[in-house]
């Protein structure tokens, strides 16, 4: 197991500075400091100061001075300055040694090959051919093939050396730009963190007698947000800021925690807590909503980069997993698990009530049929009769929900009188629940479809208004301008907008005041399902007094709506 020590906060500071200005600034503190020895070694010697030997230690200083002054970093001027330097400094003073600056030459030559951006191969063969004039300068005096030999061994030397470091970048550049690239493109949304400054804070509260981070960041609201602002995020992949909704330059940095997507401020808690409690790995489910107002629930982890038993928490990878779809996928499979326990439960309790009248009588019968004259038997065996019809209506309802499912809904469909069929399905409600008025406003209205699936509508219906409608329910009959209508009023309240779509919505009830088992919950499904595979429809309206569902029918083929307009006759069921 690691540690989360100041080693890695250590390292971190320093590989946050540039490393153009860090050279410089380097540069410019390591001449300042050789020439101040230079200069104490000489005091104490009393000897003064060879002149010849300022010219590599300053022009180098005042480079790098110039360059951190104005900001303007070129490292490779720095590299060739002090090579400049060091051909002329042994040229001009013999006594030094050539083969110590002449790996002196290799080495910065080699390091230059590091800010090379464009054309290395050009930079090499000018870095040869300096090297090798630089011995022929300190070499002016020897024999040809001397200097020829040394020449070609020292730019030899420096080649290999330069290709090989140019190699080794280049290996180093394709690996980095690999992992940025799968980074960017992951489709999971990532980011970089550093958590340096962080966990300096977190050490501090350590050593202040801070032991449980959670309790002190809950107890104390400015710590969580000064914590939280300590976070510094270096990199976002595109599936991250998309899911922030927003480019990258705003979400690189300093995170501020007013800012923060709601749900994010307990994530980033959770994180510092890892960092407290030195977990390498850290996971936190969290649910919001995010900058555009949408909800979110969402999966985010972090792990910390272990190289050699110290955690490098300044490039931490953070990731977020959207499970929102997922957890409206199960909110809809509990909602679907609920509504067939309410369905089970309303279809045992629409059955039960007549199928226990059905029972009942026919035991009566059964059993007493004898002590019953015929007035009274005939008005039981009818009782039995309407309740085995409701009974049967219901079942009905379910087969045919359950059969379009796959499309397999019995049609018989040809002309008829859509008076006669109203009429026959108020009386036959009437004598169960009470007298329906039906207004017949023309003497004869001939529709196409189904005799009996227009039944099944208009009991649906009629069902519908009693149960759920005002204390007056009626029905009207009459030839519209686009087809026969048939219409259910009743006095109840209107519907709201969103209910008057939901209504239609297979186990939907708009009265959520009602019984909760007071009906299946599928007439008026089945209803508008049926009249379109008839070519109609079934709508829903409130004229400012009723509430008014409206069946409308297709015309028989070929005809033709002329029909006078007559006088509407009250028909008593």
């Amino acid at each position: 197991m690691g540690t989360i020590g100041r080693k890695s906060d250590s390292w971190a500071a320093l590989t946050k500075v540039p490393l153009e200005r860090g050279l410089a600034a380097g540069t410019f503190i390591a001449c300042g400091l050789v020439l101040s020895v230079v200069g104490v070694v000489h005091a104490v010697a009393g000897e003064p100061i060879d002149a010849g030997t300022l010219p590599a230690i300053v022009i180098p200083m005042l480079l790098a001075g110039w360059q951190l002054a104005t900001r303007t970093y070129r490292p490779l001027w720095l590299v060739l300055a002090a090579e400049a330097v060091i051909i002329v400094q042994v040229a001009i003073t013999p006594p030094l040694s050539d083969g110590s600056a002449a790996v002196g030459l290799v080495a910065l030559g080699t390091a230059g090959i590091v800010f090379v951006q464009r054309r290395p191969l050009r930079y090499v063969a000018g870095q040869a051919l300096a090297v090798a004039a630089a011995q022929a300068v300190w070499h002016a005096g020897d024999g040809w093939s001397k200097q020829l030999v040394e020449a070609v061994t020292l730019g030899v030397a420096f080649c290999f050396a330069a290709l090989l470091i140019s190699w080794m970048r280049s290996r180093a550049h394709a690996e980095e730009s690999r992992y940025r690239h799968l980074f960017d493109t992951a489709p999971t949304a990532l980011c970089e963190v550093d958590f340096s400054a962080a966990a300096a804070w977190i050490a501090g509260l350590r050593e202040a007698g801070v032991d449980d981070l959670r309790r002190h960041l809950d107890r104390v609201p400015d710590a969580r947000r000064y914590g939280i602002g300590l976070v510094e995020v270096t990199a976002v992949n595109r599936a991250g800021a998309a899911w922030l909704g927003s480019r990258r330059e705003p979400v690189l940095g300093a995170i501020d925690p007013t800012a923060l997507p709601s749900g994010i401020e307990e994530v980033l808690v959770e994180f510092l807590c890892a960092l407290a409690d030195q977990r390498q790995r850290c996971r936190v489910e969290v649910s919001g909503h995010r900058r555009t107002g949408a909800p979110y629930r969402a999966v985010f982890s972090a792990a910390i980069p272990n190289e050699s038993g110290v955690y490098d928490v300044s490039r931490v990878i953070a990731s977020m997993s959207d499970v929102t779809p997922q957890h409206q996928a199960s909110q809809r499979l509990r909602d679907l698990v609920r509504s067939k326990d309410e369905f089970i439960a309303a279809v045992s309790h629409e059955l039960r009530t007549p199928l226990s009248v059905v029972v009942g009588l026919a035991l009566e019968l059964r059993d007493r049929y004898d002590d019953f004259d015929r007035a009274e038997a005939r008005e039981l065996i009818g009782m039995v009769a309407s309740e085995s019809s409701e009974v049967a209506a219901i079942v009905e309802d379910l087969l045919v929900a359950a059969r379009d499912l796959v499309g397999a809904v019995p049609m018989e469909c040809r002309d008829f009188d859509l008076r006669s069929e109203a009429r026959s399905v108020a009386e036959r409600l009437g004598e169960r629940d009470g007298p329906l008025v039906v207004d017949l406003r023309e003497q004869e209205v001939t529709c196409w479809g189904d005799p009996a699936r227009v039944r099944q509508i208009l009991r649906n219906l009629l069902v519908n208004a009693r149960r759920y409608g005002g204390s007056r329910v009626r029905m009207v009959v009459e030839s519209g301008q686009d087809g026969p209508v048939v219409e259910v009023r009743d006095s109840g309240e209107p519907l709201a907008e969103h209910t008057r779509i939901e209504i239609f919505d297979a186990y939907q009830r708009a009265h959520q005041d009602a019984a909760p088992q007071s009906s299946v919950g599928l007439g008026l499904t089945v209803s508008r399902e049926l009249a379109r595979r008839m070519g109609g429809d079934v709508t829903y309206a409130h004229d400012g007094r009723e509430s008014v569902f409206r069946l409308h029918l297709a015309s028989p083929p070929g005809t033709r709506r002329e029909r006078p307009i007559r006088e509407p006759v009250a028909v008593t069921g």
